[in-house]
């Protein structure tokens, strides 16, 4: 699934190359970044989906880290040699990168609310593409569910889903494979915080803990 999301063309993604962030260099740019499971996911567990990867906004390449340069250097290693060495490589490296991202509050939260270390989840996006100044519009969470989303599900076949974006609350819904459930998590703005509504949805996610 992996390979099958990187060799995704973003364009029949996003339409136009003008969509594509102009802070990074065209191969990174044109690169889906897959989900990331945990190496304890077993089907019937939980996926973490979020919108697209942040770090389109032009400003991203002053503050760009090194552990989101070796990521995508490790995918770009990947993309060529399409290995199980690559992939495992690939994975390292995604999962040292996790916690310094701010999404990883939001993440933690979750997990702390299910009972779940990360190695038992799946985190992934709906669009695996960073996109310019971070702007995705419902059609092309649309398309990538087509294109790619779907037939990630298929393969992890969850029982809970937590939508950890606003948009796409309806679709995903009914999108869903039959018995999974689906929650949503209210965000702060750039993950600063968990609000008041992230609460309330962390006392429900919490219901769904085995």
């Amino acid at each position: 699934m992996t390979i099958q999301t990187m060799s995704l063309d973003p364009l029949a993604i996003l339409g136009d190359v003008s969509r594509l962030p102009e802070n990074m260099v065209e191969r990174d740019a044109r690169t889906p970044r897959p989900a990331w499971i945990g190496e304890h996911y077993r089907p019937g567990g939980v996926v973490l989906l979020g919108k697209n990867p942040g770090g389109g906004a032009a400003t991203h390449i002053h503050v760009r880290s090194v552990a989101d340069a070796a990521t995508y250097s490790a995918l770009g290693q990947l993309n060529d040699r399409r290995n199980l060495e690559a992939y495992r490589h690939w994975r390292e490296e995604e999962g040292k990168a996790l916690p310094s991202w701010n999404f990883w509050r939001s993440i933690s939260a979750v997990l702390g609310a299910l009972k779940l270390s990360r190695d038992e989840v799946a985190i992934g996006n709906l669009l695996p593409l960073r996109t310019r100044d971070n702007r995705v519009r419902i059609s092309d969470l649309r398309q990538a569910w087509h294109l790619n989303t779907a037939s990630l599900i298929a393969l992890l076949q969850p029982r809970l889903i937590i939508r950890m974006t606003a948009d796409f609350r309806d679709d995903l819904r009914r999108l869903a494979p039959p018995g999974c459930q689906v929650c949503g998590f209210s965000r702060a703005n750039g993950d600063s915080h968990i609000t008041a509504a992230g609460q309330r949805d962390l006392a429900e996610i919490a219901k769904h803990a085995l």
